[in-house]
């Protein structure tokens, strides 16, 4: 069956438009957690440590939490906002 979503573009968030944030200490660890355990999928997606760790703060900045999944279908979301 094919992928129809669009792809992920391995980019830093600012670049998708979204503002740079700073996370309270008690979002430090898990955005960290998140980005080390997302990061060899991203990286076979052309991102690099610096991107998914901005990535990975933007996510539990906003989200607070949630898996590798889930961050990598924000990201994507992120990247496409549905027009409208």
């Amino acid at each position: 069956m094919a992928d129809n979503r669009p792809r992920l573009i391995p980019e830093d968030p600012r670049d998708a438009g979204l503002p740079e944030v700073e996370l309270s200490i008690e979002g430090v660890e898990p955005a960290h957690a998140l980005a080390n355990d997302a990061r060899d999928e991203l990286r076979q997606r052309g991102f690099v440590d610096d991107e998914i760790d901005d990535w990975a703060r933007e996510f539990v900045n906003e989200r607070g939490a949630g898996d590798v999944e889930q961050f990598i279908a924000w990201i994507r979301f992120e990247e496409h906002p549905s027009p409208g």
